[in-house]
């Protein structure tokens, strides 16, 4: 199987002087998490792209992508969501703008992540693999006294 996690990019952390073009923004741990996360027992290849220092593969053959969304790259979020549906690769979209409007992203994924997904994306990944990935993922409250 092979999975495509995507943090898209708006343009809202570059500096351009001139000719010159510079990224301000440290990538995010997200995408390496959720790829140490993937479960190894099930033959996974996960392709992680930062749009901002490289341009998504459009093409690519993937059978599953994974969109992180903040709000500043919600739009942009969700045209690359809208073209790798239009190609029949489901998408899923989490991050902190999903969890905060879950409503608004809902129409532009086959499923959701709400909240971390440190312990949900393991299960929506084996659930994928079976053939019954869920609308949404909830991760669980966490413990307030641990």
């Amino acid at each position: 199987m092979r999975i495509m996690l995507i943090l898209p990019d708006a343009h809202m952390h570059t500096l351009r002087i001139g000719p010159h073009v510079r990224s301000l923004r440290e990538a995010p741990l997200t995408h390496t998490t959720l790829a140490a996360l993937t479960p190894p027992d099930l033959d996974v290849h996960v392709r992680v792209v930062d749009e901002s220092v490289e341009r998504v593969p459009l093409d690519a053959p993937v059978d599953l992508v994974g969109i992180s969304v903040i709000t500043g790259c919600a739009p942009r979020a969700y045209r690359l969501a809208a073209h790798f549906r239009g190609r029949g690769v489901p998408v899923v979209l989490g991050g902190v703008h999903v969890t905060i409007l879950p409503g608004e992203a809902r129409p532009h994924a086959d499923c959701l992540v709400i909240g971390r997904a440190e312990q949900t994306w393991p299960r929506l990944v084996r659930d994928f693999a079976a053939g019954r990935m869920a609308a949404v993922y909830r991760e669980p409250a966490a413990d307030a006294d641990g």
